[in-house]
């Protein structure tokens, strides 16, 4: 079964801004999960940023919560903290592949968060975001190779931009030399 997907309002007007469309790509981003990984996964829950109450989560693009007396399992992702590099809806567009590995791998990870909770017994807590870093690296190389593609088109845009503007092609390269790296180990 796959989570129910839920947008706060404060998610609505962060997706707005950036012109993007987060439901569609998280429903892209869930086939690439094994369905037995999803069982016990109630929802998704997308928002501009965490609760002023969850101080721990002060840096967190995502987090899990694991089912609890009254609550099924969720996870919660933060728009404002995934996308806080992205000035609006123009840049946004021309790199939304790129845009979309980190969106992937925050929500590999969290499921990485909700099999060592549901599947998993044993792992000690100190070694916890080992074990989801691990998850979601296995299933962000799936990802990446099939939308190698798209990402590849994503540098030709900066390239383009940043000679129309003028700016350093420098880091667009050092970027993209990175990449080329990590799509070369998974590969192999």
């Amino acid at each position: 079964m796959i989570p129910k997907i839920e947008i706060s309002e404060t998610g609505k007007k962060e997706s707005e801004r950036l012109n993007f469309d987060v439901e569609k790509f998280l429903i892209r981003i869930i086939k690439y999960i094994p369905k037995t990984d999803l069982i016990g996964l109630e929802r998704i829950y997308i928002t501009d940023k965490p609760g002023q109450w969850e101080k721990h989560l002060d840096k967190a693009a995502g987090a899990y919560f694991q089912k609890q007396k009254g609550t099924s399992a969720y996870i919660e992702i933060y728009l404002s903290r995934l996308f806080n590099h992205v000035k609006g809806a123009e840049s946004m567009n021309l790199i939304i592949p790129l845009q979309n590995v980190g969106l992937a791998q925050t929500i590999f990870h969290e499921v990485g968060h909700h099999i060592e909770k549901t599947k998993s017994h044993g792992i000690k807590k100190n070694k916890s975001e080992k074990f989801a870093y691990n998850y979601a690296n296995d299933l962000l190389s799936k990802y990446l190779i099939a939308n190698a593609d798209s990402i590849n088109s994503c540098f030709k845009n900066l390239k383009k931009i940043a000679g129309e503007k003028g700016l350093s092609l420098q880091i667009i390269e050092r970027m993209k030399e990175g990449w080329e790296k990590q799509l070369r180990s998974f590969n192999n």
